[in-house]
């Protein structure tokens, strides 16, 4: 019998899945790498409150660090560990001192 998956465990099989979407959009490009159009579509429908003009474009610039113009999974990861820390910065200001 199989274990259900933790929290833990599903929250990173999400961020996996959603890198593995957005890379594989279909649009002829690599299938590894996000591109800036596939970047601004994910922040578009996934992160809907950095949807600012030209979000894409630096957030692209901050994680390129091979700077090929894609960002692959290792440079996303940097995204959403970045994302990570603002939302503990957030949640750690709103709680009881």
């Amino acid at each position: 019998m199989a274990k259900e998956a933790t929290a833990l465990e599903t929250g990173l099989a999400i961020i996996y899945g959603t890198f593995v979407k957005y890379a594989d959009s279909g649009d002829g490009g690599d299938p590894t790498t996000i591109n800036k159009k596939e970047l601004s579509k994910m922040i578009t429908e996934q992160l809907p409150l950095l949807d600012e003009e030209g979000m894409a474009k630096t957030l692209m610039k901050e994680l390129d660090e091979d700077e090929d113009g894609t960002m692959d999974f290792m440079e996303y990861c940097g995204l959403i560990t970045g994302l990570s820390m603002i939302l503990h910065m957030v949640i750690s200001d709103q709680l009881p001192k």
